[in-house]
């Protein structure tokens, strides 16, 4: 016959043993569904960047009908920044389509209020990008501000370095929310 004492020994060992196997178990399965789940909303949230790229870059490729139906794109009223020929025509078709075009690629009202998340703008090459002066500007506004190209914490600049007509250089410079890609993927993943 087994003692009581071995008894009771024995069935507090089969129970730790239980317990701290639970815990183990829990741990495991926090430690890899978890980190699946952050792998994924990761790999969205790269995705979103991609998109972002490619997004600019076919920005440049839009086709624009200026006054008497002369055809032009982006890329063209860019490189011709510094001529003062219908300046301010090319200046509003580069501010009216950039919002529709890049108000339908992010839009605002499910996450920013009615707002958008980007600003879009060309600024020449030695001038600041906090200038809000820049040569032609289109800011893409939420309720609480613009986005700032030199704040790196809470957004993301794209540049890209274009010609001018005359040869010199302009950066077109495009930027996003953090937290809105971080949002799109999140709700994607979700």
């Amino acid at each position: 016959m087994i003692p009581k004492k071995a008894m009771m020994d024995d069935l507090f060992d089969f129970l730790f043993t239980v317990m701290v196997l639970f815990f183990i178990l829990i741990f495991v399965n926090v430690a890899l569904v978890y980190g699946q789940q952050q792998k994924e909303t990761q790999s969205v949230y790269y995705l979103e960047q991609v998109k972002v790229n490619d997004a600019l870059l076919n920005f440049l490729r839009l086709p624009v009908t200026l006054s008497e139906d002369k055809q032009a794109n982006m890329l063209d009223i860019i490189s011709l920044v510094d001529v003062n020929t219908n300046r301010d025509e090319r200046i509003k078709a580069f501010q009216d389509n950039a919002k529709i075009y890049f108000s339908n690629k992010f839009p605002g009202s499910e996450y920013w209020e009615g707002g958008y998340p980007w600003k879009i703008s060309v600024y020449g090459l030695n001038e600041p990008l906090d200038d809000l002066s820049s040569l032609y500007n289109s800011y893409g506004y939420n309720t609480k501000s613009t986005c700032d190209p030199t704040d790196t914490q809470s957004s993301y600049s794209y540049i890209i370095k274009l010609k001018k007509v005359d040869g010199q250089e302009v950066n077109l410079v495009f930027c996003i929310y953090k937290s809105y890609l971080e949002n799109r993927a999140s709700n994607k993943n979700g």
